[in-house]
């Protein structure tokens, strides 16, 4: 009995004792530590998935407002050019009542006075081929203005989209 109190009592037991406790909370330590990292990744975890979920529905209605941006736009230039459809059709109309320059070569009034020019052409005395050159160029300015005016509604549409959309999400 001696002997082992004099174990207990010697100083390689007691540094042993102690390198066994230092030891023991060390891995504690890192038990715990380990724990911690665990439930820290998974409350990342749950929160990114829900940013993300947020995000994405986010996303989702921006893209169904610019669709429907889109379809509005596509809508009102389709109602314009029904309108510039439907004005080309009476200037056609119009266009068969004229008469042609063989036609009208024995009516033509051999005036030769000098008459100063008003700088417009009164489209009642223009020929039947003159007038249909014309309707053909007024027809293709007003489609490529319909078009590009399209155009600046969307990119301007887009661009209010984008813009509203960084400043929900702080981008810079």
């Amino acid at each position: 009995m001696t002997k082992l109190l004099s174990i207990v009592a010697g100083w390689k037991f007691k540094l042993g004792l102690i390198v066994l406790v230092l030891g023991s909370a060390y891995f504690w330590h890192v038990s715990r530590l380990n724990k911690a990292v665990d439930k820290a990744k998974q409350e990342y975890l749950v929160e990114s998935t829900l940013q993300y979920h947020e995000l994405t529905k986010e996303a989702y209605w921006t893209s169904v407002q610019l669709e429907n941006k889109f379809v509005e736009i596509e809508k009102e230039k389709d109602a314009k050019l029904q309108n510039l459809t439907n004005r080309v059709a009476v200037l056609n109309a119009s266009l068969h009542n004229r008469k042609t320059r063989d036609e009208s070569r024995s009516s033509i009034s051999r005036d030769t006075g000098t008459k100063e020019s008003t700088g417009f052409v009164d489209a009642s005395r223009l020929y039947r081929e003159d007038a249909a050159v014309a309707i053909w160029f007024a027809t293709r300015t007003e489609g490529l203005k319909i078009s590009l005016q399209e155009c600046y509604d969307k990119y301007d549409s887009v661009k209010q989209t984008l813009e509203e959309f960084k400043i929900q999400n702080n981008y810079k």
